[in-house]
């Protein structure tokens, strides 16, 4: 997923924070030129090490804030209000360094006037750090258009990868088989109803636009037609159970997030089975997220090939909605078959 990176963050940042001191340093400036005072140039000249260390405090301030970037914003304003305090006091203690302790020309500082420059300079920290969560909120904000924008990408290319499954000739050349043979059978109901299925499910790929999200319930209608077709092909070789409770069907959950995987099932299980196979879809709620489960009992003849390309084709799908919230796990399952579980959290990408 394509993200503002840490590095063009802190780049700006960066030029951003020599910006904010360098308009702090022009306000001192002018302030010493509009209210005549001693020893001007020279005072101009000692405040350019000052504000460039304080625009090195400023930056020593990123680590604790890109730290607590995961918690609640009233967190992060109080960190950052502790740190700006921090900031102008020590920023403070070095401008009392340079101007009375390094060659004094003003005279020696008096013990109120490190609090005092700490309370007059906290502006600037305060300004630098109402910039820093603007870029913050500027950076997430373009993160998270980024990442619609490649769900949404996600989607179209999974529509398209399942529209080529079902197309695909093998896919074609088997469904359309089964219907020869139930022809055959004189079993012209069964052969109606493939027919229709296989029609449905190439019909509903091509005309419709699926959004980026959308009930699980939903999903499971769309997949029932692709099982609906195999069903025809495998005859009484497989057993499907939508398990999903109704208080969990209108979950919503990526569009055709489940085809990957029951293709998967069917074409290692199911194809590879001699015998029967149950092929459950389970859901349940934990805690603000859904799990929803896919497995089979399968006994594979043959040994089960890897089928990583579609597992990873849904976990980068998740990445792209949720992060790292969510969770995709596979493998064997006991006694035998194989199970796949994704953990969903309830909101919008």
């Amino acid at each position: 997923m394509a993200v503002t990176t840490p590095a063009t963050f802190r780049r700006t940042l960066a030029i951003a924070t020599l910006a904010v001191w360098v308009v702090a340093y022009a306000a001192w400036t002018a302030d010493w030129a509009i209210n005549p005072m001693g020893h001007v140039f020279e005072r101009a000249l000692r405040r350019i090490p000052v504000c460039l260390f304080g625009a090195g405090v400023c930056w020593l301030m990123v680590a604790p804030l890109q730290a607590a970037r995961g918690r609640p914003l009233v967190q992060r304003l109080l960190l950052a209000a502790l740190l700006c305090a921090i900031g102008a006091l020590v920023e403070s203690a070095f401008s009392d360094l340079v101007f009375y302790v390094i060659d004094p020309k003003w005279g020696p500082a008096l013990p109120l006037d490190w609090l005092s420059g700490a309370m007059t300079d906290s502006w600037v920290f305060l300004a630098w750090a109402a910039l820093y969560f603007a870029l913050d909120y500027d950076a997430r904000m373009h993160d998270a258009d980024l990442a619609l924008a490649d769900a949404q990408a996600a989607v179209a290319e999974a529509r398209n990868r399942a529209l080529l499954q079902q197309i695909d000739p093998h896919f074609l050349f088997n469904a359309l088989n089964t219907v020869s043979g139930l022809i055959l059978e004189n079993d012209r109901e069964r052969a109606n109803n493939t027919v229709m299925a296989l029609s449905r499910l190439l019909r509903g790929s091509l005309e419709r636009d699926l959004p980026p999200l959308r009930p699980l319930g939903a999903e499971l209608a769309d997949q029932g037609g692709y099982v609906e077709v195999q069903a025809a092909r495998f005859e009484d070789r497989f057993a499907f159970v939508d398990a999903v409770p109704p208080e969990l069907r209108d979950w919503p959950v990526p569009s055709l997030i489940l085809q990957p995987i029951l293709e998967n099932a069917f074409t290692h299980g199911v194809g590879r089975t001699e015998g029967l196979v149950t092929l459950t879809v389970r859901a349940e709620a934990e805690g603000e997220k859904i799990r929803i489960v896919v497995e089979d009992d399968a006994r594979p003849v043959s040994p089960k090939p890897g089928s990583g390309l579609g597992l990873e084709n849904v976990r980068r799908r998740l990445a792209a909605f949720y992060g790292e919230e969510a969770e995709l796990l596979g493998g064997a399952r006991e006694p035998h078959g194989w199970r796949v579980s994704l953990l969903l959290p309830r909101r919008a990408p």
